[in-house]
């Protein structure tokens, strides 16, 4: 399923992904430091080419999959991506984040994303709940992910950490930021 609606936050817009993103995210899968908080394998003859091949793959089977897929811009400029998923027939989802741009790391911007994009599952769907995985060691995604309100349910093999957020407690979570 393809996203074709854009969401606007105070500092960030997210917008559906094309493929002229796909050079970005290229470079930032280059970056060993990208690839682990990704948990994917260090890979020292990894080329361009081959990062960029696997960006075309990567989007490829997003669309296929029917997965929601948003670029993250800020001023114009690509700093990551949100994909969300949902299972209306289980009543759940799941969501990732990547912010592949490290000068824009800790500067809030992820947890903005994160929230338009939970705002619109909760929104336009009957889910239960959403899931994000956090890889071991990446202490960024574990912190936003509590941040939002997640919390860990499990980890998988390999140490991937599931967390779940319940949608009474961000539906609850909003209407008090709201009122204040």
């Amino acid at each position: 399923m393809a996203v074709k609606k854009v969401l606007r936050g105070t500092t960030v817009m997210l917008r559906p992904m094309v493929e002229q993103d796909l050079t970005t995210r290229a470079h930032w899968l280059l970056d060993s430091e990208i690839r682990q908080s990704l948990g994917l394998p260090d890979r020292p003859s990894y080329t361009y080419q081959t990062a960029l091949a696997d960006s075309h793959r990567w989007l490829s089977d997003r669309k296929s999959s029917g997965d929601l897929l948003w670029a993250i811009d800020v001023d114009g400029k690509l700093i990551g991506d949100v994909t969300a998923h949902i299972t209306d027939f289980e009543r759940k989802g799941e969501m990732v984040i990547s912010i592949g741009d490290k000068a824009m790391w800790g500067k809030g911007y992820g947890k903005e994303a994160c929230s338009l994009v939970l705002d619109e599952m909760f929104r336009e769907s009957e889910i239960y709940y959403v899931d994000t995985y956090v890889v071991l060691g990446n202490n960024r995604s574990f912190s936003l992910a509590l941040s939002l309100g997640f919390t860990p349910v499990g980890t998988q093999t390999g140490g991937t950490r599931v967390l779940r957020l319940i949608r009474k407690a961000w539906m609850a979570r909003r209407k008090a930021e709201l009122a204040s």
